[in-house]
């Protein structure tokens, strides 16, 4: 299945610069009813259906759910917790006065890559991360990780990996389970990060299509936190970049990526 698109940067910016008053309704996908909420409520027609933008209000796990259920702009919104990650979130609920001021002078739209992948002939797509790992079980997954070079598919370890587990992230990703094993942040780039779980093998970055086999033993597979299989030896699955992308709106005000990489290293790392 092809599902590898032209090459663009992973963050792209749409020259779509939108007003208020262009947008009449509004999904709201929240895990709280914050008393903030209320003035969405007088703004605007707040819908599950036909919206013109989404908002999301909580953390990225909250993010990700409104991603994948609207193929819209999204507009981020952390929770009140400042241990609250939020990390793609420039405003909290607290401050969502602010942040709809912020879109009454007009927004951007920034177009963030997803991954795709093909498992037992079915294809999804996911913003964060596709994860294999083994649960509750008390061995190590084996797997082979192969690669298509010059339209031949070649091994890339020389041999079999022994780990807990297997990332694949995208540079959104990147700041979440991958980086907790250690594995690179990419700011901006068109590609995706292979991250081992616990293996004495290095983490790599690429733009390619790759190839895992499940050689020994079992574990369960899972995307974005959302859908969680079991994955058993024999089992095959292929991830490569897509041509899906979430929109995402951003504001004039943004949170430098300094202070939050700042906040993920206080709250997640030490």
């Amino acid at each position: 299945m092809n599902y590898h698109s032209s090459r663009r940067v992973s963050s792209r910016v749409i020259d779509d610069m939108q007003r208020l008053e262009d947008i009449k309704k509004v999904k709201l996908v929240i895990k709280k009813n914050y008393p903030e909420l209320e003035k969405v409520y007088q703004l605007f027609d707040v819908v599950d259906t036909n919206a013109d933008i989404c908002i999301s209000v909580g953390g990225d796990g909250t993010l990700l759910t409104a991603v994948n259920e609207f193929d819209g702009p999204v507009l981020p919104i952390g929770g009140r917790s400042e241990t609250s990650l939020g990390f793609y979130a420039d405003f909290r609920v607290q401050d969502l006065d602010i942040a709809l001021e912020q879109l009454l002078q007009g927004h951007t739209i920034e177009e963030y890559r997803k991954i795709g992948f093909e498992f037992k002939e079915e294809t999804h797509f996911a913003l964060n991360e596709v994860r294999i790992f083994r649960g509750d079980s008390p061995s190590s997954i084996h797997f082979g990780l192969y690669v298509k070079n010059e339209g031949k598919t070649e091994r890339f370890y020389p041999r079999d990996v022994k780990a807990d587990g297997l990332i694949f992230a995208t540079p959104v990703g990147s700041t979440a389970y991958n980086f907790n094993v250690y594995g690179p942040i990419v700011h901006k780039g068109d590609v995706m990060i292979i991250s081992p779980i616990s293996a004495r093998v290095p983490p790599i970055v690429t733009n390619d299509r790759f190839f895992v086999k499940i050689t020994k033993n079992k574990g369960y597979l899972e995307y974005d936190h959302l859908v969680h299989c079991k994955i058993n030896e024999g089992d095959s699955l292929s991830v490569a970049l897509s041509d899906k992308y979430a929109h995402i709106i951003r504001l004039k005000e943004r949170e430098p990526f300094y202070q939050k990489l700042e906040r993920l290293s206080r709250f997640v790392m030490f």
